[in-house]
């Protein structure tokens, strides 16, 4: 984060030093689960300085199965802000292979509700479903389908219903579309 603020302040050499110290300390650390997120944490301050070429490399040094698909998704987030589509898109489709390459089910669950909750921003419902139909763990995928109902307008929650095919996750959007209204009525 040091490098950012020097950047905004216009002082890239300074900004560029911080962000090699920091990838220099993150490359010492021992423990593979703390360096994955640091490596993380560089990539996506990376990615928000517009330095594209720089975060892929760095993504691409993680090696935690759980952080690598998140890294990814977040430098998608990040092209997406920017305008750049298909390059979000690419960034979206490394996270989804990575993530199917994950052994344990739980992480691959959470990868897979982030990945769809983006896409679901993004306005790729149809691509968010499919992603959810994969997630194996029950309690992530109704997580997810309860986010969907609270955060689409109401028109589009009723409408995804439709293409879910368990009653469970359909039940969740539900269940989410009536918090969301619940949290309205409370604040009007």
């Amino acid at each position: 984060e040091i490098s950012g603020v020097l950047m905004e302040q216009g002082k890239m050499k300074e900004s560029q030093d911080a962000m090699k110290e920091s990838l220099k300390v993150a490359s010492e650390i021992t423990d593979d689960d703390f360096k994955s997120d640091a490596y993380r944490e560089i990539s996506k301050e990376l990615m928000g300085q517009g330095r594209m070429k720089e975060s892929l490399k760095v993504a691409s040094e993680i090696t935690d199965g759980r952080i690598k698909p998140i890294a990814y998704m977040e430098i998608s987030k990040v092209l997406m802000e920017q305008g750049k589509m298909k390059e979000s898109h690419d960034a979206m489709k490394e996270s989804l292979k990575v993530a199917s390459e994950i052994a344990d089910d739980l992480d691959k669950s959470y990868a897979y509700m982030e990945i769809s909750k983006v896409l679901m921003k993004q306005g790729k419902r149809n691509e968010a479903i499919q992603i959810v139909e994969k997630i194996k763990k029950g309690s992530e995928r109704s997580e997810t389908f309860n986010h969907f109902g609270k955060t689409l307008a109401f028109e589009e929650a009723q409408n995804i219903i439709n293409t879910i095919s368990s009653e469970d996750n359909q039940s969740a959007v539900i269940e989410g579309m009536s918090k969301r209204i619940y949290v309205q009525m409370e604040l009007t």
